[in-house]
C-alpha cells in the first residue's frame, strides 16, 4: 500500500492506493473521516470491510478499564 501525509493547520490528511482500493482520511482535532473507494472485486465485500473497520475503530478509541491492583488490609 502506497501512503501520502500531509500536515496542515485544521486538518491532516493521508490519502492511500493499492490495488483495489483508494482513499483519503481526514484527521481534525475532534474527528476524523475516511473515504475510500473500492475497485470491482473488494466492492463485492464492502459490508465486511466496513465492519471491520468500524470494530477495530471501535476497540482503538474505547476507554480501557484502568487497571487497579488488589489491595489487601490487614485488621
Amino acid at each position: 500500500m502506497e501512503c501520502t501525509y500531509e500536515q496542515g493547520t485544521r486538518e491532516d490528511r493521508v490519502s492511500f492506493t493499492r490495488t483495489g482500493v483508494h482513499g483519503v482520511l481526514l484527521v481534525t482535532a475532534d474527528h476524523f473521516d475516511l473515504d475510500a473507494k473500492l475497485g470491482f472485486l473488494l466492492g463485492a465485500f464492502k459490508g465486511r470491510i466496513e465492519a471491520e473497520i468500524v470494530k477495530n475503530l471501535d476497540d482503538l478509541l474505547s476507554p480501557k478499564p484502568s487497571a487497579k491492583k488488589a489491595v489487601s488490609k490487614k485488621h
